[in-house]
């Protein structure tokens, strides 16, 4: 007996026009959706001129946060929203996020309640850039000592934050349109000064010097100054270290600008020897290594008149320097001389006031 066919083939034609129908079917396009201008810190904002949204080495020790408002276009079921980090690298792709050559590190994972998030991201976890491969990663991966990390250049990188939502298997669900906000990581200082060169001008220190290698990043130079420590050769030995991060207690100055090559520094002990080393201060407040360190003695204005030097602040003893232009001053004359020194000093203000 021959089974009639044209019914299977009837239902076969109809599974086949529903599939397509159902194929034919756009998915909804969902988005996230980043407020920027919700951005906040739990430190104060810098100003405009100095990197606002950046992270610097000062943001990074008090482990500061980023936050900014999420807005998802409906609900997301099974999935979770993730925030990578990359320089120049699509986080999108697995690759890049794997543990087996992962590029970009994880900042932050949120199972959404609703279609409205605050998104928090530490700045430790920024800096310390955590791989999947390695040891550690991950939200809260990231510590203090990961601020000091070398792997950041001095001039900054621009850094991506990718908001994304991802399935259960690790991978970017495709009806899902991610977002991104861009930072600046910058937490190292300007590279040191060179050919530092410091000298007595009228009780003030002259200092002049050059700005440091590839310095492209540079606001300023802050000017540190400590007691010189006696030493038998004469070394110039203090608390200042070369190379080192300075100590703030001892900045003695500051020279603005980001071509400024010297400037004086005022306010100093007469008569005491100073060690001075300089460090450039860059865009968002980071203060680099100290440059070489150099020795100088600041004394009080000298002012040759009536062929004597007169002391305008009377020296430590208070009693004038006097020096005959015969060689030799006679003692019964020290009065007679320092009136004459005192007058010859206020007519040399008199005219330099006018």
């Amino acid at each position: 007996m021959t089974v009639p066919t044209y019914g299977v083939r009837h239902e076969l034609a109809a599974l086949v026009a529903l599939t397509l129908s159902l194929a034919a079917i756009p998915v909804r396009a969902e988005t996230i959706t980043i407020a920027r201008e919700s951005l906040a810190r739990d430190t104060p904002f810098r100003p405009e001129t100095q990197g606002p949204n950046w992270i610097s080495y000062a943001d990074c020790r008090v482990d500061d946060r980023l936050m900014l408002d999420v807005a998802l276009s409906s609900p997301a079921i099974a999935a979770v929203l993730e925030v990578w980090a990359g320089v120049a690298m699509d986080c999108l792709l697995f690759e890049q996020r794997d543990a087996a050559g992962s590029s970009c590190w994880l900042l932050n994972r949120t199972a959404p309640a609703g279609t409205a998030l605050r998104v928090e991201v530490r700045t430790q976890d920024v800096v310390a850039a955590h791989r999947s491969r390695d040891p550690v990663s991950g939200p809260g991966s990231g510590t203090i000592a990961d601020c000091d990390s070398p792997r950041w250049p001095a001039e900054g990188t621009q850094t991506t934050l990718n908001f994304m939502m991802v399935g259960a298997d690790g991978v970017v669900l495709p009806n899902w349109a991610a977002d991104s906000w861009e930072t600046v990581v910058d937490v190292r200082g300007p590279p040191a000064p060179t050919n530092l060169s410091a000298k007595n001008d009228q009780g003030h220190i002259s200092v002049s010097f050059s700005q440091g290698s590839a310095a492209t990043d540079v606001r300023g130079y802050d000017v540190y100054c400590a007691e010189s420590v006696e030493s038998d050769a004469g070394a110039c030995r203090s608390m200042l270290a070369p190379g080192e991060p300075p100590e703030a207690s001892l900045q003695c100055g500051h020279f603005a600008g980001s071509f400024v090559a010297g400037g004086e520094v005022s306010g100093l002990t007469p008569d005491v020897r100073y060690a001075v080393a300089l460090a450039g201060v860059d865009t968002v407040g980071n203060v680099g290594p100290l440059s070489e360190v150099v020795c100088v003695e600041p004394h009080e204005d000298r002012i040759v008149a009536g062929g004597c030097f007169c002391s305008a602040g009377g020296g430590r003893s208070g009693v004038p320097a006097l020096v005959g232009w015969s060689g030799l001053v006679a003692l019964a004359l020290s009065r007679r001389r320092r009136s004459t020194c005192a007058y010859a000093l206020r007519g040399t203000r008199k005219l330099g006031a006018a």
